[in-house]
């Protein structure tokens, strides 16, 4: 049976060839009947469609998908092997050794805020609760002294970031730790500092400092006054958007240029949310936005939160102003994009895997490539106490966990978590037409130290709904704009060097 995955555009049919990654618009004669290639033959084709198709129509397309087959390879049957076979273990040791990209220092577990979604006041299982425990001195400069030491082959950038809890509760020790790293770093690799906030306790010694020191500032912002404030509360369970707007527009008062090179925002889309209410809200702000979503998983008290029990509501009407923002070429000219930053961050992580998908042979000779880091490579986030885990989303697993800032990241524990994570996923992933653009990674399978069949087939189901639209926003704006897409060519991590290093 052919691998493949079909789609259409108005009243054209395309197909998506997973063995040679590309797209391939055809008839749809050739499109009804291209899933049988390889599985049975045209005698019991013409069977099939004899009261769809004429005899000599289905014969012409059987002869074109063979053509195609032989030619170019598409509509092949090849699987591919789980990628604990094709995984380059020999990178593992290197990578860990000498390239780690990121550390984020998770300051304090301690945080001003209870909101309703968040993992460390609803308490799933395996995360722990709030509480007063603050990273010590030591903890940091040991974690500073093994992230320098294991970096140094890293080119572009590196980078330090600061995570809570409520970071800005612990500052002291985000000054310290900036000042340390500054003191120990002796080559030219630049240094991007980062600090998640809730934005509630910025002042202006604290905005002076983070102007001097030029740090990338992600305020957790869910949107206008009604939404942000059902989910964003204080301990008192008042809403915090008054304090939040306020402290956003003193920073664009005090440090103008600061404000719209170094600060972004952090969206939590909830259940029954309207897209429409968002974009109108962040078009104003013009600023870069992060979204991710609740995923009400493991609590039972928050179904209501759950986008896929609870849908967001005017999602076509998001796509229709990226795509005319596309087709007017709007993304290619910086000046233009302020009112567009929301739909822009929405859908453009998707269009991109597709944008810059390769032209490969097939799954045998040239294997999908990884949406998961090397844990211990890619980012490394250190608890309170100085336990190592992949990141920040997976604090608390005890099967996530790699290391500590006195063993440092054990490649036995990144090898075992690695070949579990394959073994686990190939069953989904083995016929799966998504598996060359696919975005899942360790955090959408794990839940409670274990990885669950439940939360990865979840997050799997939404995946293919989104890269199904995606294909076909795709195929439309680059009907209308060849060069509607060329702003996708440039990866994301040198426009975030050209923004925060090479500001004009």
């Amino acid at each position: 049976m052919s691998f493949i995955h079909r789609f259409t555009v108005n009243d054209d049919f395309f197909v998506y060839d997973v063995n040679t990654n590309s797209i391939i618009e055809v008839d749809e004669v050739v499109y009804s009947i291209c899933p049988y290639f390889n599985k049975t033959g045209i005698g019991e084709i013409k069977k099939i469609f004899t009261n769809t198709f004429t005899l000599d129509s289905i014969q012409r397309a059987w002869e074109t998908i063979a053509k195609y087959n032989k030619q170019k390879d598409h509509f092949s049957c090849i699987y591919p092997l789980n990628k604990n076979e094709t995984f380059k273990w020999h990178k593992i040791v290197n990578e860990v050794n000498t390239n780690l990209r990121q550390i984020v220092l998770n300051v304090t577990d301690n945080c001003n805020l209870r909101c309703l979604y968040c993992p460390y006041t609803c308490s799933p299982l395996g995360k722990r609760a709030h509480n007063k425990h603050n990273m010590s001195t030591d903890v940091a400069k040991k974690s500073i002294d093994y992230f320098l030491a294991h970096s140094y082959k890293q080119n572009g950038f590196i980078s330090l970031g600061f995570y809570g809890g409520e970071p800005l509760l612990n500052f002291k020790l985000i000054k310290w730790c900036i000042n340390y790293i500054s003191e120990q770093h002796n080559n030219d690799t630049p240094i991007i500092y980062s600090i998640t906030s809730n934005g509630t306790l910025i002042n202006r010694d604290i905005i002076e400092f983070l102007v001097e020191k030029n740090i990338v500032l992600l305020i957790s912002l869910d949107g206008p006054k009604e939404i942000h404030n059902k989910n964003r509360v204080d301990k008192k369970h008042q809403g915090t958007f008054n304090r939040v707007i306020n402290n956003i527009e003193m920073i664009k008062k005090v440090a103008p240029s600061y404000y719209r090179y170094n600060v972004r925002f952090s969206i939590v889309l909830t259940g029954g949310t309207d897209y429409q209410q968002l974009d109108d809200f962040f078009s104003y702000y013009a600023l870069p936005v992060r979204i991710s979503s609740f995923e009400g998983f493991e609590s039972s008290t928050l179904n209501h939160l759950d986008i896929f029990k609870n849908p967001l509501l005017n999602f076509d009407k998001m796509k229709q102003k990226f795509t005319y923002a596309a087709i007017q070429n709007i993304f290619n000219i910086k000046s233009e994009q302020k009112k567009y930053s929301f739909v822009k961050n929405l859908f453009e992580n998707s269009l991109q895997r597709i944008h810059r998908r390769y032209p490969c042979k097939n799954l045998i000779i040239d294997p999908p490539g990884d949406s998961i880091c090397i844990p211990g490579a890619h980012r490394i986030f250190v608890s309170t106490s100085g336990l190592f885990y992949t990141c920040e989303k997976t604090e608390g697993n005890d099967n996530m966990l790699i290391g500590d800032i006195d063993k440092g990241v054990e490649i036995n524990s990144v090898s075992k978590i690695i070949q579990n994570y394959h073994n686990f996923i190939h069953k989904y992933c083995n016929d799966c037409w998504l598996i060359r653009m696919c975005s899942s990674c360790f955090v959408h399978a794990v839940s409670n130290n274990n990885f669950n069949d439940e939360k990865f087939a979840q997050n799997c189901h939404i995946r293919k709904k989104v890269f199904h639209e995606a294909l076909r926003m795709y195929i439309e704006i680059g009907r209308q704009n060849p060069s509607a897409f060329d702003w996708l060519e440039k990866d994301p991590l040198d426009t975030l060097m050209n923004n925060e290093l090479n500001k004009a």
